[in-house]
């Protein structure tokens, strides 16, 4: 809505829940299982509207929506430490790290 002095009103909550005006976040954060063998960061979502992955280790990760994500592997994108991966879509994210408990931070809305 505008208002008489042309600024947009948006009506809602912050924060999340019914009538909000920005997604609820969910923490998807977590550590590699297995390195060297790629696993979802995020699960298929229809309802995402945003999502990052972080990774938080000191050697490079592989992101993926396309795939399964591999190290130097067409389909992936390079996820260098403390860089973050934008999620686009609304599928799996696969995630690919050579060591085993490598942390990474993700959130989906």
């Amino acid at each position: 809505k505008v208002n008489s002095d042309g600024e947009l009103v948006v009506a809602g909550t912050l924060g999340g829940g019914s009538g909000s005006v920005l997604p609820t976040l969910t923490n998807r954060s977590g550590t590699v299982t297995t390195g060297g063998t790629a696993q979802n960061a995020m699960g298929a979502n229809t309802a995402r509207t945003w999502g990052a992955v972080t990774n938080l280790h000191a050697t490079s990760a592989w992101a993926s929506e396309v795939g399964t994500a591999a190290a130097d592997t067409a389909g992936s994108v390079e996820v260098k430490q403390g860089g973050v991966y934008l999620v686009e879509g609304v599928g799996a994210v696969s995630w690919y790290h050579p060591t085993t408990g490598a942390k990474f931070t993700a959130t989906e809305g």
